[in-house]
């Protein structure tokens, strides 16, 4: 250590930069103190040019300094100029944390620090890679002009029938963000207004940043009056759906356009025909279709997380700084988009050890102490670097630098966690530093001689999880009613059992993939428990970690009290159709293949299983547009549905069918889905009070499977012609009746109000 300070100061470099440091950190003491009374010892009333120019003098004398004395090198101009920069980069942190009321051109100096500090964490590691890099060139793909014909149809399917309907939709909650954040968001950018540029507490920067994308083509909501309907009365319908589909058309094609990524990512992870199977699963599921089409964060936070766990797993296996970056990268660009993203950061801790555990002959030869070290180092260099990121890239923090806590490890989904993960990783780190991980050792080493019985354990969960849904369902939910305990996701906790309410998550998954899926995971796992079939080892590793996920997701859930109902859980549905592509390679070469098999012959087995499998995928699509979102595979009864909370579909239908009555202008109706309201043309109301149906004269009532448990919770003893609004839901005297996915119990109904009776 010694050494190494009496070498940075014999640098005459070194020396100027750290006298040029001193100085910006004064000069910028003093610029706070001459705006904002955070340093009263230096209050001053100096004119602010005077720092700004000091600010630029300093520093052009440091860089130019550097430039005359040292070859460029990025990675090491950085380095300095980082060093340079820290002080006012540390003062000015601080006097943003005590005040928002500063020059809005700190935020963006900050801004761009933590920018410099990603790219020099990059620099550092890609030099580190160079060596594995070359190490490991893999060889041309065959047959890849069909992979690509293959994926573009995949592409071209899912685009043309999102695209279906995709502007006559109301959706809940959507104008939260087209009426006020979106366009809020942008105000504030261009106003350099960061602290109020914070989009949501979600955040939901990519959603802003995607769907804004639609202010070029329609003008911006804040313009109109109680958009889209002026006093009462309603705007064209073509232009709602103009306006809906400026909005919601930029983040249908981002997932479209991501699907090529994750097929080239997960080629590296889990082999071509693996990969294209799970792509064909994902980018054909009505269910990601339909939760892709809503302006929302829960949208696009499933490509992102997705692709960070996919990129850590592939650096577990390299050791490639690259990969960990790319991580690392889609890690911050998870939590810019819903702060759930950060259980990615307990779940690679966890990796950490479960890839030591299962995939323990790999790193024999090294003790566990080093294994763990290197493998820390790069978690903290991943946890930097997301930081940076999203620092970075969220103007709403940049004025008040606590919020990246607030939007990483503090968040509200990570409470719960939080006091176990930090003692946790405080434990690791005392044991590491004090002891050489000695302690943890023993405990790894202890599951290492048990990991075929905790893979049994824990795989056999998983299966006996699905198995104990279907029994369940299919003895018409005696044991656990998963339709009620959906129903109030945030409260039924207290009215069930914590087996009941873990289960419950595994509803919406079950028989929200395709049959094909379910069950040939189902047969994967029952051949993996053997252990004595020819599974390909790398495959099956990948697909555990894969449901260790899953778990830990449902778990998670358990331990907030919020049930997984699919918007919820949508993170989960690419992670089991990774895992169902590579159940359906390996038992597809296991079963299908012979090994007489030519390479003639295994490609017409390949091409028939192909588009067998997306005959079935497009016959669900067909089946279930344009209600995306209300599928379900044909093993549910058809008494059940899995759309429990939906975000409104049926609602331009319910309205389309009310505008053709006649005299429609000068109808009432009363809706429990607001977004029949935006299409209405006559007057129309969704308050739920007794005042409501006592000044007004109702013509019809228009109910909602999904809104049934609320509205006749909230109702109390209000009536309608002596009849309750159960009795409304219940109603078979409809004129009107929408069913969602062919199922008779998720309909939107219309009951006119003179054939109510009690």
């Amino acid at each position: 250590m010694l050494n190494q300070l009496r070498e940075f100061f014999k640098d005459q470099t070194n020396l100027l930069l750290l006298f040029l440091s001193t100085l910006l950190g004064l000069n910028s003491l003093f610029f706070l103190a001459s705006q904002e009374k955070v340093f009263r010892l230096l209050h001053n009333s100096f004119d602010l040019n005077i720092f700004y120019f000091a600010y630029l003098l300093i520093s052009a004398i440091g860089i130019g300094f550097y430039l005359l004395k040292n070859k460029l090198n990025l990675s090491h101009f950085l380095e300095k100029m980082l060093l340079l920069f820290l002080p006012t980069e540390i003062i000015f942190m601080y006097g943003l944390q005590k005040t928002t009321e500063l020059n809005p051109n700190i935020g963006m100096i900050n801004a761009i620090y933590a920018l410099a500090l990603a790219l020099f964490i990059v620099l550092r590691g890609l030099n580190s890679d160079k060596r594995i890099l070359t190490e490991n060139t893999q060889p041309k793909t065959k047959n890849s002009a069909l992979i690509a014909i293959a994926i573009f149809s995949i592409m071209l399917t899912s685009l043309l029938f999102g695209n279906y309907h995709i502007g006559k939709m109301a959706i809940v909650d959507e104008p939260l963000w087209t009426f006020d954040r979106i366009p809020d968001f942008w105000k504030n950018v261009g106003e350099k207004d960061w602290y109020n540029s914070r989009v949501s507490d979600k955040p939901g920067l990519t959603v802003a940043v995607l769907s804004g994308t639609g202010l070029f083509f329609e003008k911006n909501p804040q313009y109109f009056e109680n958009m889209p309907w002026v006093n009462n009365e309603i705007i064209s319908e073509k232009s709602i759906e103009n306006f809906n589909y400026a909005f919601r058309f930029p983040i249908w094609l981002f997932v479209i356009l991501s699907l090529p990524i994750f097929y080239l990512l997960l080629k590296k992870l889990i082999g071509q025909t693996s990969a294209l199977l799970s792509i064909t699963f994902i980018g054909l599921s009505p269910i990601m279709l339909g939760n892709a089409r809503i302006i929302n964060p829960d949208s696009i936070l499933w490509i992102f997380v997705t692709l960070s766990i996919i990129t850590y797993l592939i650096y577990l296996r390299s050791i490639r700084k690259t990969d960990l970056f790319l991580s690392a990268l889609f890690l911050s660009l998870g939590i810019l988009t819903k702060y759930t993203a950060n259980i990615l950061y307990f779940f690679f801790l966890a990796l950490i050890f479960a890839e030591y555990i299962f995939n323990h002959a790999k790193y024999s030869q090294e003790s566990f102490y080093i294994y763990l070290k290197k493998h820390l180092l790069n978690y903290c260099l991943l946890v930097a670097l997301s930081f940076a990121i999203f620092y970075a890239c969220y103007p709403g923090v940049w004025e008040k630098p606590s919020r990246v806590l607030i939007g990483t490890i503090y968040s509200q989904a990570f409470e719960p966690l939080w006091p176990f993960f930090a003692s946790l990783l405080g434990f690791i780190l005392l044991d590491l530093l004090l002891f050489k991980s000695f302690l943890m050792s023993a405990v790894v080493k202890f599951f290492v001689k048990f990991k075929r019985a905790l893979f049994v354990g824990i795989s056999s969960l998983f299966l006996a999880s699905i198995l104990a849904t279907l029994t369940n369902v299919y003895l018409s939910m005696k044991f656990f009613d998963f339709e009620n305990i959906l129903a109030s996701p945030k409260s039924s906790f207290a009215a069930t059992s914590v087996l009941g309410f873990f289960l419950s998550n595994f509803y919406p998954m079950i028989f929200g993939i395709s049959v094909v899926a379910l069950l040939a995971i189902m047969a994967f796992l029952v051949l993996a428990l053997q252990n004595k079939a020819k599974l390909n080892q790398q495959s099956v590793l990948t697909a555990f970690y894969l449901m260790l996920f899953i778990i830990a997701y449902y778990l998670g859930a358990v331990a907030s009290h919020v049930a997984s109902i699919i918007r919820y859980q949508i993170v989960v549905f690419p992670i089991i159709f990774i895992i169902a592509g590579i159940a359906c390679s390996e038992i597809f070469r296991l079963f299908v293949l012979k090994k007489n098999d030519d390479a003639q012959k295994i490609f017409s087995k390949q091409i028939v299983f192909f588009v067998g499998l997306l005959i079935v995928l497009f016959t669900s699509l067909w089946q279930s547009k344009p209600f995306y979102m209300s599928y379900v595979s044909a093993l549910l009864p058809e008494k059940y549905y899995l759309d429990i909370k939906d975000m409104g579909e049926g609602s331009y239908e319910a309205a389309h069918y009310l505008n053709s009555l006649p005299n429609a202008h000068n109808l009432n109706i009363w809706t429990d889905k607001q977004g029949v309201c935006v299409f209405f043309v006559g007057k129309c109301h969704s308050a739920l009070s007794a005042k409501t149906f006592a000044t007004r004269q109702i013509d019809y009532f228009v109910v909602s499977s999904g809104r049934k448990s609320r509205t006749t919770k909230m109702s109390g003893i209000i009536s309608i012609n002596g009849a309750s609004f159960m009795d409304i839901y219940n109603s078979e005297n409809f004129v009107q009746k929408i069913e969602l996915g062919g199922r008779p119990n998720n309909f939107v109904k219309i009951v006119e109000t003179n054939s109510i009776k009690k």
